[in-house]
């Protein structure tokens, strides 16, 4: 937007153009009322009037320039040509349409615009024609005439930079702001400006539940365009257990397109179990993910679902001890030819944990000398952090451990 002020400011003919086309394709509610009345308060006639006669002299010297031309060439020149003489006698901008341009052409020369139409229209793009003598002297004079002297330049317009600066916050103003990626949440992509499906997944629709089952929610949703086109990205939202999970569109087909099963189950979801569908889905054709990477990714599934289950039956043969272990739990001392865990060896020769000091062997990683006396710190940090504290040794010492 700040480049199109920019160029509004110095009455651009493109962007004068683009401003009076008769065709809008989509507008935003008044946009063009107040862009056209902006353009109208800085317009200077100099800057499209030359636009202008650039364009139709670099017709005039070039694509006009040989013994045969393409009636386009002609009509690009004579449409360029007329609008700076409208410019330059109504010190306003051109319209874009041709015919509202042709009371500056002479009313013995409009036949050959018929006849130029007409060739147009009938010969390929690349034909050319014969030269039109009348257009010639027409075109000639008025390429090489004198330019007016009495339209305003850019410079001449008083306050251009305020009414610019003004364009520019009311605009801003307007326009609806950017959704940020923390904004995604499970309540904001639920409603239907976002959202494409949703349906009740698991035991539910595999007709596998009870009465105490959990209800998964499983769905998809599409960012704004304003937002897939900025910095940031975003894959899915879900909510903090993980039962309601919404794939963003794009992301959804990638995993299509990997043969993901928890994202082919939603192609297949029963009916019944469908909350909300929008017609874009249905140009999700689920035979186009059917592939051979089907059994790639389902076995692999069903296998990770095995392995899930076997560790489950670990931990219940195996249960883990109620207590938490302390950092000193996995501290062996080594004892004849082996080792004993670190607070059996205190409780076996009496020690106090307060009344020994730790020395880093050499060459010996993670493996530390035990000294005992009265003016030694301890062994581990009293923050509980999960370190050895080293203590200073006289040269002499004996270790006990």
């Amino acid at each position: 937007m700040r480049k199109a002020l920019s160029l509004l400011k110095k009455s651009n003919g493109a962007l004068s153009e683009w401003l009076h086309s008769p065709i809008v394709y989509r507008e935003k509610s008044g946009f063009l009322d107040q862009w056209r009345s902006a353009y109208g308060d800085v317009f200077a006639e100099r800057s499209l009037y030359d636009h202008y006669r650039g364009l139709a002299k670099q017709m005039w010297k070039g694509a006009l320039s040989g013994d045969e031309v393409r009636a386009k060439s002609y009509l690009y020149c004579l449409r360029a040509t007329l609008a700076a003489m409208y410019v330059a006698d109504e010190k306003r901008p051109a319209p874009v349409e041709f015919h509202k341009l042709l009371d500056y052409l002479p009313k013995s020369l409009h036949t050959k615009i018929d006849d130029l139409l007409e060739h147009k229209s009938a010969s390929g793009e690349k034909q050319t024609m014969e030269r039109i003598s009348d257009l010639d002297q027409f075109l000639e004079i008025q390429v090489e005439s004198e330019h007016p002297d009495d339209l305003k330049r850019p410079s001449d317009i008083v306050g251009a930079d305020e009414r610019m600066d003004g364009l520019f916050v009311s605009t801003i103003k307007e326009h609806k702001p950017l959704m940020k990626k923390d904004e995604f949440t499970v309540s904001r992509i639920r409603k239907h400006d976002l959202l494409l499906f949703e349906a009740v997944a698991g035991s539910k629709a595999y007709g596998t539940n009870t009465p105490q089952s959990d209800e998964d929610l499983r769905g998809l949703f599409v960012a704004p365009t304003s937002f897939l086109t900025a910095a940031e990205s975003i894959d899915q939202v879900q909510d903090e257990k993980g039962d309601e999970v919404y794939y963003e569109l794009g992301r959804f087909i990638e995993l299509l397109s990997k043969s993901n099963p928890n994202a082919l189950e939603l192609l297949f979801i029963p009916e019944d179990c469908i909350r909300h569908r929008h017609t874009v889905m249905d140009l999700i054709y689920p035979t186009l993910f059917l592939t051979k990477k089907c059994e790639h990714s389902f076995g692999g599934y069903a296998l990770g679902q095995v392995k899930k289950a076997r560790g489950l039956n670990k931990k219940i043969v195996n249960p883990e001890p109620e207590e938490r272990l302390e950092f000193k739990d996995f501290c062996f001392v080594m004892a004849g030819q082996g080792s004993q865990k670190f607070s059996d060896w205190l409780g076996g020769n009496g020690y106090d944990e307060n009344e020994l000091g730790a020395v880093s062997v050499n060459h010996a990683p993670n493996t530390y000398a035990l000294f005992r006396g009265e003016h030694y710190r301890g062994v581990f940090l009293r923050s509980g952090e999960p370190s050895i504290l080293c203590s200073s040794v006289p040269r002499e010492a004996e270790p006990v451990g």
